[in-house]
């Protein structure tokens, strides 16, 4: 099976810009035979969104927004773990995502980053409080949004909902907290060695450098596979035997 980490500049945004992307890159992904598309944190509006001098609206009814998004799930088949920020009208919060679309564009699971880092850029999430185990293809899935990541204690009660694989949706660059490389270790070695396959971002915007962050791949508490640099689609096939491992990883630029 092939799992897609969709490396791109999103995180300055606009929302418009950043769906054409998406789509871009999804369909590269899924031409190159990947059948998980994961996305970066806020991917859809952008990490900075509140912070670029332009209009922008909180109310967000995200399942209109990610139409063409869920339509090319429903054309290839994929699932895709898209990151972006959404609005619950039964609670009245807005919340930092990770949605989980299936192979026929259904919203399976919504996972809202629990550990909301305190500052201006995320100001306007309120930190969501349910962990989310989601089946795939056959896999028991946990998600998490970047800091989430951090706190050995998440990768825990994955481990008690029996998760076989842990997707991380980041913009994280080094320097945010420590190098993220080790808290993505110690999150593989608290699930129980599970493979975490981690999606950041690249760019340089309102002051985060993450030209030098990194997607990962995570196998037994070790550094697997890593890209930094420019946009590119990286394209990671993972063969299932008695343990999962890792074949090969291919990069597109885009």
């Amino acid at each position: 099976m092939k799992i897609a980490l969709l490396h791109l500049d999103l995180s300055a945004g606009p929302l418009d810009k950043n769906i054409i992307q998406l789509q871009e890159a999804i369909r590269i992904a899924a031409i190159n035979g990947a059948k998980w598309v994961v996305t970066p944190e806020m991917a859809v509006q952008g990490y900075f969104f509140t912070q670029m001098k332009r209009p922008f609206d909180l109310n967000i009814n995200i399942e209109n927004t990610i139409k063409p998004i869920i339509k090319l799930a429903q054309e290839f088949g994929i699932y895709i773990f898209l990151g972006c920020g959404e609005f619950d009208e039964i609670d009245g919060n807005n919340y930092n995502s990770c949605l989980v679309i299936d192979d026929s564009g259904n919203i399976i699971a919504r996972h809202r980053k629990m550990k909301v880092v305190k500052s201006k850029s995320e100001a306007w999430a309120t930190p969501g409080n349910k962990y989310t185990l989601v089946n795939c293809n056959n896999f028991k899935v946990g998600v998490l949004v970047c800091a989430d990541a951090w706190f050995s204690e998440n990768a825990l009660e994955l481990k008690k909902r029996e998760a076989e694989i842990i997707i991380v949706i980041a913009a994280w660059p080094p320097g945010c907290g420590g190098p993220p490389e080790e808290a993505w270790k110690r999150c593989s070695n608290a699930s129980g060695n599970k493979p975490v396959f981690v999606c950041n971002q690249t760019g340089y915007n309102n002051g985060m450098n993450c030209l030098i962050a990194k997607s990962a791949v995570i196998l037994e508490g070790e550094l697997e596979f890593a890209y930094k640099g420019n946009p590119a689609v990286v394209v990671c096939e993972i063969e299932n035997n008695q343990e999962l491992s890792l074949k090969q990883c291919a990069v597109f630029n885009i």
